[in-house]
């Protein structure tokens, strides 16, 4: 038995198609084909607005779903990520309820899967039994050296936990201000991932840091009492150092890019030159409003053909968890944005970004990534896998 469902228009993961299109699955909802309305026959369902493969958010931080409100914005990432910190720690029951609750904000949201941060095992129970498809970044922060190994194997324990219960994972590192080079040979000498994320330049002090060894991260850790003589400055930006680390033949998502400049943009894609397809630039602006009141340079991304995907960070960062909400404010303060590049980015970019656009991120022949309907300004889920 066949569910046919016509919109005013259908996105089909890469362009609104022309004409009037008619959506077929089958009553699992994996598309059987797309075919003009004449063709249909009768029982076409009709609803208004834009019909859309389900949204793939691809940086979230669930765990800290219970800080929602609790953080000041406009604060900037430094001392954001010391409130964070401070703040984190929280009755077991109250967190996972605040997990729960966001798990199925997204799914009303019109988000089939997720790219998820974790540094604990704690938010397992709540992926297993989600209609959402996660993959969890199990993240590793560690600054001075004689720590690595301790961080390293507190990780792969975690990431277990992931394996144990049949959940996708990998291990990655958190930022290069936050992870010693030993810790960066650990993670990258795993050998084959099927994706890693990284925070990547979404603060200035960032780039300072690398390049002479000043600015707000040698505050900060002076404050936390690490002791920071064996990190020497580069004298050049932290994503410069990092490229020596990336394996072009592996999937890396890099997330927030606020402060990417045009030079680290075409070292990194030039460093991707014999697999473009493995490099994606993972935009949460609502986050970087939120914290720095800073967006990156779209523009510029786009100008240079980067794999451009989306992310909503963690309720810590964000008043919702919405991607429809991420690509209007792109689209208000980039106006040659249109919206199938703003799809394209939430649905096809994401699944691929994952790796998993073998199932989601278009309305191909096979696949089953969930329909969802935009209209006016908001997305539903309409036909979902729960």
């Amino acid at each position: 038995m066949y569910q046919k469902i016509a919109a005013d228009h259908i996105f089909n993961g890469y362009q609104t198609l022309p004409g009037r299109p008619v959506l077929v699955l089958d009553q699992d909802g994996v598309v059987i084909d797309i075919v003009q309305q004449e063709e249909a026959g009768e029982d076409v369902f009709q609803t208004a607005g834009i019909l859309a493969p389900g949204f793939v958010n691809c940086h979230c931080h669930l765990e800290l779903s219970h800080l929602h409100h609790q953080i000041e914005s406009g604060q900037g990432l430094i001392s954001f990520i010391g409130s964070v910190m401070e703040r984190r720690q929280t009755d077991e029951l109250e967190r996972l309820e605040a997990m729960k609750k966001a798990d199925e904000e997204m799914w009303q949201n019109g988000i089939v899967a997720v790219g998820d941060i974790c540094n604990t095992s704690a938010s397992a129970d709540v992926k297993k039994s989600s209609p959402l498809y996660y993959h969890s970044f199990v993240e590793i922060a560690g600054f001075p050296e004689h720590i690595a190994e301790s961080r390293f194997e507190h990780a792969r324990q975690i990431a277990n936990v992931f394996s144990d219960v049949g959940l996708s994972h990998s291990i990655v590192l958190h930022a290069p201000y936050s992870v010693s080079d030993s810790l960066m040979k650990m993670i990258y000498g795993l050998g084959e991932q099927s994706v890693f994320s990284i925070h990547n330049q979404e603060t200035a002090e960032e780039n300072d840091w690398y390049m002479n060894k000043q600015g707000g991260f040698d505050l900060f850790y002076q404050r936390l009492n690490i002791d920071t003589q064996h990190f020497s400055s580069k004298n050049k930006s932290s994503l410069a150092h990092l490229l020596q680390y990336m394996n072009p033949q592996q999937r890396h998502m890099l997330v927030h890019n606020v402060h990417t400049s045009a030079a680290d943009l075409n070292a990194a894609m030039e460093h991707f030159q014999s697999h473009p397809e493995h490099l994606f630039f993972c935009l949460c602006p609502q986050a970087n409003q939120y914290i720095s009141q800073q967006l990156p340079d779209v523009k510029m991304f786009q100008q240079q053909g980067a794999n451009v995907v989306l992310g909503t960070d963690s309720l810590a960062s964000n008043h919702q968890l919405d991607l429809m909400s991420e690509m209007q404010l792109l689209q208000h303060q980039y106006p040659a944005l249109t919206m199938d590049d703003m799809l394209g980015c939430a649905t096809i970019q994401g699944a691929r970004a994952l790796g998993i656009d073998d199932r989601y991120g278009s309305f191909e022949k096979g696949k089953r990534p969930g329909v969802v309907t935009i209209y006016n300004g908001k997305a539903k889920p309409l036909l979902m896998p729960r």
